[in-house]
Order: structure tokens, then sequence, then C-alpha cells
């Protein structure tokens, strides 16, 4: 309740920066998004997936885990026909007023701080439906909890065991077949093939199909795709 009356304290005193009227609340209001906050806190926690394919056609896969104490770990998987690369990203969450928001503290890739506001849907249990105030619209699937040994460091990414996870939910992304072949410079060649649930639907929520690229040679070392 605390937190949620500062929070809203500072929001009334950037509107009277911008010379906009400070809203006011009663109470009643402020404990009826006390109230709402802390039930859509309750359902976030936990491990979500979520994967989306860009324009470019690259690939990527998530698992993102909120923690009771209010700080998540974000594994992604990001992948297109030719390279691979894991990333990992902490940060903390909270609820406000009804939005879902979390900052980015800490990453694998050195990438500055940043912040991400979602407006959640009521839906079901397994399913925490969003949109984003730019009209952005996400469905995250409910999975199964990490353990609690898991390691929350930037460093521990287990590459091996979120592939896994991934496959199993069939959303991997690009993965590399060697087709027996090899390229004029005497390098294997590799067929691309895209796995991931979303290409039977145009909406991005079932299918389980597996799109193949033209065959390409490994970017690195001659014999392994580029990650």
């Amino acid at each position: 309740m605390q937190f949620i009356i500062t929070a809203i304290l500072i929001a009334s005193t950037a509107c009277l920066a911008l010379g906009q009227k400070r809203p006011e609340f009663t109470d009643e209001q402020l404990s009826q998004f006390s109230e709402r906050d802390y039930s859509l806190q309750q359902k976030i926690v936990g491990t979500w997936f979520f994967e989306s394919i860009g324009q470019n056609s690259v690939h990527a896969s998530q698992r993102i885990t909120y923690f009771e104490n209010l700080t998540f770990v974000c594994d992604y998987r990001i992948s297109s026909a030719g390279s691979v690369r894991f990333r990992r990203a902490t940060g903390v969450w909270y609820c406000l007023m009804g939005w879902f928001c979390e900052v980015e503290t800490n990453s694998s890739d050195d990438r500055g701080p940043s912040r991400m506001v979602r407006w959640v849907y009521d839906s079901e249990a397994d399913l925490l439906k969003t949109e984003s105030r730019t009209g952005v619209k996400a469905t995250l699937s409910r999975g199964t909890n990490v353990p609690e040994t898991f390691d929350q460091s930037v460093e521990s990414l287990d590459e091996k065991e979120l592939e896994k996870a991934f496959t199993e939910r069939n959303m991997l992304g690009f993965v590399a077949e060697d087709t027996g072949k090899l390229s004029d410079d005497g390098s294997p060649l590799f067929r691309w093939i895209l796995k991931s649930a979303l290409l039977n639907n145009k909406d991005g929520q079932s299918g389980k199909k597996e799109k193949k690229t033209e065959n390409k040679p490994a970017q690195t070392d001659g014999d392994k795709p580029s990650n």
C-alpha cells in the first residue's frame, strides 16, 4: 500500500511539473488500486514463455521468471537462418494502478537500462495477455517454474537447459542441420529449419510445423553455425 501511495504522489508531482491538474484519489480508491495490484502480482509470479518472429525473419524465444521479491530473470534465444545467440536480462518488476511494469537493470550484452509498461487483461490462469502503451499485444504462456536452486546471475545462463525447455514447447527457433554436403571451399553445408508454434497461425497462438531455408555454409570455423 505504501509503495502505491508513494508512486501515485510521484506521478501527481510530475503532472504539476507539466502544468497539468494534479489528480485526486480518495482512501477508498487507493485501497482498490492496491488490492488490484496485489492480486495481479500474485498471478504474475512464476515462469512464462513467449516467442515472436520479426519482419526480418529473426525469431526470439523468451523464458521469463517473475519472483515474489519483485525481481525477474529473462532468458532469450535469438536466431535467424545463419546465426544463434543467447541473452539473459535481470531486473525488477511491479504493478502500479493496473499497469505491469518491469525495469531491466543488468544483461549479458551490457545494454543500458530499459523499461517496459504493459496493461494486463483478465485471462486464464495459464495465459497472460498484455498490451503495451503503443498497442502491441502479446500472450505469454505459463510454464513449469524454475527450481529453487536456479542461479539468477547474468553469467549463469545454461544454454543447453534453455534450448531443452524451448524444444519441449515447440518454440526453439532456427536450428542448423548438416546436409552431409560440402561447399566449394570444403566447409559443411547446413539446412536451417525454423521450429516454432507460430507457423500454423498468423496470430502466433498455436501450430506445429517446420520451415526449411536454403542450404547455407557455416559461418564460424567452417563447421558450426555462428553464435
